[in-house]
């Protein structure tokens, strides 16, 4: 799974967010930079990932729902 931003100029710091909390630490989140492309890598996402994904940079913002599906064991 992947959300992905593109700026209209490179070297810009840009700030994710889940539910409006800083991303957690977790080796399964990744953020890939290629010039103006800015790439959220979520590897093997999980119910638990589910939320609201925000992108800032300055005074703008943007904001994508991710959702998963899955199954839950034992039924």
């Amino acid at each position: 799974m992947s959300l992905e931003c593109e700026i209209s100029k490179p070297d810009r710091q840009l700030q994710w967010f889940k539910n409006g909390l800083d991303l957690p630490v977790d080796a399964r989140f990744e953020i890939k930079v290629d010039g103006c492309s800015h790439r959220l890598l979520i590897h093997e996402a999980k119910l638990e990932d589910i939320g609201d994904y925000t992108v800032k940079i300055g005074n703008q913002q943007s904001t994508a729902r991710l959702d998963v599906e899955g199954k839950i064991h034992g039924y």
